[in-house]
């Protein structure tokens, strides 16, 4: 009954489903388990003199003035309207609704819920109103042409059509052991609440069943994969062999993981092993050893990455050792010369072929592809690694990521994934004196900066956004690269953003690299694949809107040479959480603690790429709680096992199937 389509119930016909179809809800089913992302309780009125910046409440407030309606371009109005309370006036603001104006007069009171926002005076931003209060209303996801109100009614609608029919997954012993309520009464409460505590265990039980599924879809790769056939390398003094070519030592965290590698490849199962270690410690060279015994053995190797910049950066390196034997593969590359690339790699005339997602297409075929190595994994949904590894017929797979997670997360998350950790930098890399800048310090910095660039130093600006957003107090990279071109005007000064065309990409890196650019204002673009030895400042606006282990990755671009690198922080906020997460940044470098703390502030999906998956995967939401993801992950053990719970373990795989099996195919290759 509730895999029934949406157009089953009232007030959703062909043209509505198909906008939720784009939001991944396909069935009455997915609907309600679309749980709502915030509350409205209009019971807990505040006053406007209490608010904080970021809170979500409820105010009682009488207009005093009608809507005012602004058109500030093509796609964006502003509607607001003043109002007061006995302590003190709020902005009501909308975005792009310029249809409540009729409903705003003057003198009338109402009750309002929204986000506050102090940034600019004190606004409420996109609010519920009411002239009554209506109880606890639940605030979902916005879909598009579909407004809060109409939400509500299809969601009551789908309640009343299906929701008891719900199939409960779990046994009741198992339930009560975990204390888990019902599925269908679960399902209720998160939608109509009797009372803001009544849905804290309904959200516990739909976020527990999601990771649960989500784990059971993991081991069901993972056991389905324990029999395949992969390729026998030979290795014996390959490894010295390769040690020989390189022009530096390697590190002794490097020797061990090459050794790991080595025994992996020997075997006739495939590898499927994961790399990782902090920003600068080596696991290029992991790729490049792993490939190397591929070629050594007669097959070919592939080599993806997320962005241009990083595939040509990696084919640079790679020519020293291989030379005519490798191939660069992207989006920029021209029709003719990329039809001559794909006979070259049917072929077998190249051995290694090193690209960003272009490596994926339909149209590249290879002779025999004995290792896949994905860098920087968590800018990649499971999907693309998985169509990289079908390339082959059982390829040996690795995967490096600069952004290192707890062990014992990783190995709930990556469970079909052996891990090797590179924990040791190599000789000489010097520590970047991290400082936080406050807001009235910025011309000194500048002032600074200046001084430095003049004594041949280059550096980063880094900005949240590329341009300025009326809706996001944050500053834009457009904005600061007009600012400095006034202040500083003798630093030679470069903008580099997602929006510019890859040639101009291309030519402003390049401009940089060779020292043509003093000073290069950008977004994260430049998170992963640059590497300037010169550069040894690295500048953060608003820093408070990036995780710890992306400020940590962006940090990273500096230090790479022989002079002190600097990196400033800079952010405007005034919550206690933000100051202590900078200030944590700043007093320390060692990436695996920071991914530690981050963890803590911001949950795994933050930094290890579950979010990459977009609406595809629901439990990427819930893997914050990482108490509820070790206790899903208990419980998948227990009730998994086959030898005791056939009959619940087959009926558990099947639901995790019909959930998750055609956006993981292959995950036990990625």
């Amino acid at each position: 009954m509730t895999l029934k389509p949406l157009t089953t119930i009232k007030g959703v016909g062909p043209k509505r489903a198909a906008v939720f179809e784009k939001a991944g809800v396909n069935s009455i089913e997915d609907l309600l388990r679309l749980m709502p992302n915030d509350y409205c309780d209009f019971s807990q009125v505040r006053l406007t003199s209490d608010l904080n910046h970021g809170d979500v409440a409820v105010i009682k407030v009488r207009a005093v003035n009608n809507a005012h309606l602004y058109r500030i371009k093509k796609n964006l109005n502003i509607l607001s309207i003043s109002a007061e309370d006995s302590s003190g006036r709020i902005e009501l603001v909308w975005y792009n609704q310029p249809f409540r104006a009729g409903g705003l007069k003057a003198g009338q009171q109402y009750y309002a819920c929204g986000k506050i926002d102090k940034s600019r005076n004190i606004r409420m931003l996109n609010p519920i109103i009411c002239d009554k209060p209506p109880g606890i209303l639940p605030v979902y996801a916005q879909v598009k042409g579909v407004s809060q109100s109409q939400m509500r009614n299809i969601v009551r609608a789908a309640l009343d059509a299906g929701h008891n029919l719900i199939d409960d997954i779990f046994p009741d012993r198992f339930k009560k052991k975990y204390n888990l309520m019902d599925i269908a009464e679960a399902i209720r409460q998160i939608h109509t609440p009797q009372s803001i505590e009544s849905v804290l265990p309904a959200r516990r039980r739909i976020e527990f069943e999601e990771i649960f599924l989500f784990l059971a879809m993991l081991y069901s790769f993972r056991e389905s994969g324990r029999d395949r056939k992969g390729i026998a390398f030979r290795t014996e003094g390959l490894a010295e062999e390769f040690v020989k070519l390189l022009p530096f030592e390697l590190t002794s965290a490097q020797k061990k993981v090459i050794r790991e590698v080595t025994d992996d490849m020997k075997k006739d199962s495939p590898m499927n092993r994961m790399i990782q270690g902090d920003v600068g410690s080596g696991k290029t060279v992991i790729a490049m050893y792993a490939i190397f015994a591929a070629v050594r053995n007669g097959y070919q190797g592939a080599l993806m990455v997320p962005t241009e910049v990083l595939a040509e950066q990696h084919f640079q390196t790679f020519i020293d050792i291989f030379g005519e034997d490798v191939c660069l593969l992207t989006g920029r590359v021209k029709k003719l010369e990329r039809d001559k690339l794909y006979s070259r790699i049917r072929s077998a005339d190249v051995k290694v072929v090193i690209g960003t997602q272009a490596l994926i297409q339909s149209g590249v075929e290879f002779s025999n592809l004995g290792v896949v190595v994905t860098d920087e994994q968590h800018r990649f949904g499971v999907r693309q690694r998985a169509f990289l590894s079908a390339k082959g017929a059982a390829p040996d797979v690795l995967v490096m990521s600069a952004t290192p997670i707890p062990r014992s997360l990783a190995l709930i998350l990556y469970g079909d994934l052996d891990i090797s950790v590179l924990d040791e930098l190599p000789p000489g890399r010097k520590k970047i004196l991290t400082k936080n800048v406050a807001s009235d310090k910025r011309m000194e910095m500048y002032a600074y900066i200046e001084k430095k660039v003049k004594e041949g130093c280059q550096g980063y600006i880094v900005c949240p956004l590329i341009e300025q957003s009326d809706s996001l107090d944050a500053r834009s990279a457009l904005e600061v690269y007009n600012e400095l071109r006034e202040i500083i005007p003798n630093v030679k000064i470069g903008l580099l953003h997602g929006q510019l065309p890859s040639n101009q990409k291309e030519d402003t890196l390049e401009k940089f690299r060779n020292g043509e650019i003093d000073l290069l204002v950008c977004t994260t673009v430049i998170e992963v694949g640059i590497d300037v030895p010169g550069a040894s400042i690295m500048v953060i606006e608003n820093a408070d809107r990036f995780g710890l282990s992306q400020l940590h990755q962006l940090r990273g671009r500096v230090g790479r040479g022989n002079q002190r690198s600097y990196c400033f922080l800079l952010s405007g906020s005034s919550s206690p959480n933000a100051k202590e997460r900078l200030d944590l940044m700043a007093r320390t470098q060692d990436g695996f603690e920071l991914s530690k703390i981050d963890l803590e502030f911001r949950g795994p999906g933050e930094f290890i790429g579950l979010r990459q998956h977009g609406k595809d995967i629901a439990a990427s939401k819930y893997v914050a709680n990482t108490g509820l993801l070790f206790e899903a992950q208990e419980a998948a053990e227990e009730l998994l096992n086959f030898e005791k719970n056939k009959k619940i373990a087959n009926k558990i795989i099947a639901a995790a199937q019909n959930k998750y099996l055609s956006k993981f195919t292959h995950i036990a290759s990625n």
